[in-house]
């Protein structure tokens, strides 16, 4: 298992076909027109990217729900508060947080919104049995991605590769990310192993994995 030093790690940039930012509404008349900034709130549903400029670096993406504190999950570097700040500085956020975890020096990350708080398939909350979550493992084998959709069983657990029956019920999508990086720690001596897990709304098939993939997905606007 290669160590953290060698690890190639970007989370991508996500092209989403869903206009959000800074959008201009006309001022009413004799007024000036105004350009409010577009500000980040729970239970936004994003994708986030870091582009690595190194010449080693490449692209994943990691489709993240913004929790009730505000918070978000990302490979590596654990929470990264959000909520409340526009994209620009969510992004100077994110990439402080790698570059301070001494992940990537030369993070240049971007975030995209998927589905807005206030229209989310989805709210912020933890996994329960019969519903369907994305289970993202990368770097079992170097360079492969195991990415496989569950429905959580009566008894709260999914089948996960090299693990077998894992519980996830009761917990958040942060909290069951950790749980399972552990899990490979602590019975494989697998460290450093970077897990993402989604909770899956009602017309959401899998986390999308590729700039298409986003591209694909229904833009959703505020109402």
């Amino acid at each position: 298992m290669r160590s953290m030093s060698r690890t190639v790690w970007v989370v991508s940039v996500c092209s989403v076909g869903l206009w959000m930012s800074a959008v201009a509404h006309r001022a009413p008349a004799g007024g000036s027109a105004t350009q409010p900034v577009d500000m980040i709130a729970t239970n936004d549903l994003l994708c986030v990217g870091i582009w690595d400029v190194r010449p080693t670096g490449g692209e994943t993406l990691k489709t993240v729900r913004v929790d009730e504190k505000g918070n978000i999950s990302l490979f590596y570097v654990g929470q990264v508060r959000v909520a409340g700040r526009s994209f620009e500085d969510a992004e100077k956020e994110i990439g402080d947080a790698y570059r301070a975890s001494n992940q990537l020096q030369n993070a240049i990350p971007s975030v995209n919104r998927l589905e807005t708080g206030a229209t989310a398939s989805l709210a912020s909350g933890p996994i329960v049995a019969g519903e369907r979550i994305s289970v993202r493992v990368l770097h079992l084998v170097p360079d492969i991605e195991e990415s496989r959709v569950f429905i959580v069983s009566e008894g709260g657990k999914v089948g996960l590769p090299l693990l077998g029956q894992f519980k996830v019920a009761g917990m958040t999508e942060a909290d069951a990310e950790k749980a399972i990086v552990r899990a490979f720690e602590e019975q494989l001596n697998l460290r450093n192993i970077p897990v993402s897990v989604l909770r899956l709304g009602p017309n959401q098939r899998a986390e999308p994995t590729t700039a298409a993939e986003t591209n694909a997905r229904p833009a959703r606007r505020p109402q």
